[in-house]
């Protein structure tokens, strides 16, 4: 087994850093399917009132993301019952393969109060750059082009995360070699 401080003195670091980014896409990928399919476990509370995510019926599900993985990991939003929609919730998912390695944390950006606002700023304006370059034919600027059909639902989770009306999870995901989940999806506070 190849450790990482070997690796790394072997010149691996773009070897590791591409295993990282596929571990995490494996655990992103399971958590996208949890949250379609009704598997979300998760309790969380607005105002007075406490909720659970399994009871939820949600609307679209998107990876907030460029093409090169930048972004937020899911947002979705709550359409029943009422309350607590129409709320929104961002998803920040952190992926292991195997329980003898600790789950990453999440970064100190990633807990800034800002986060979300920043993230989904960053995507309406990489949105809008993508506009004008595919209107212009032009090549360079197009890295958010995918999420051009989506910028009305990204607008509205703006504007919610900039109300402070998102609900923010923090995903952990166990995977084993091949990529596939294993055990339970683990769901907190973010």
């Amino acid at each position: 087994m190849v450790k990482i401080a070997d690796a790394l003195r072997m010149g691996g670091g773009t070897f590791l850093f591409n295993l990282s980014q596929a571990v995490g896409r494996f655990g992103e990928a399971a958590a996208l399917r949890a949250f379609r399919n009704g598997q979300i476990d998760h309790v969380f509370r607005v105002g007075s009132g406490t909720f659970n995510m399994r009871n939820m019926r949600l609307g679209e599900t998107l990876q907030l993301q460029n093409r090169s993985g930048h972004g937020l990991d899911l947002i979705t939003k709550i359409v029943e019952p009422r309350p607590p929609a129409p709320r929104w919730v961002a998803i920040e998912v952190k992926t292991r393969m195997g329980n003898d390695v600790p789950f990453p944390s999440l970064s100190n950006k990633q807990q800034d109060a800002d986060y979300l606002i920043d993230r989904a700023d960053a995507a309406v304006r990489g949105i809008a750059r993508a506009r004008t370059a595919v209107q212009e034919g032009a090549t360079a600027g197009r890295s958010w082009e995918d999420m051009i059909p989506h910028r009305r639902t990204i607008a509205e989770f703006e504007a919610h995360a900039r109300s402070g009306s998102v609900t923010k999870i923090h995903a952990k995901v166990e995977v084993d070699r091949q990529g596939n989940q294993v055990g339970e999806m683990i769901m907190e506070d973010w």
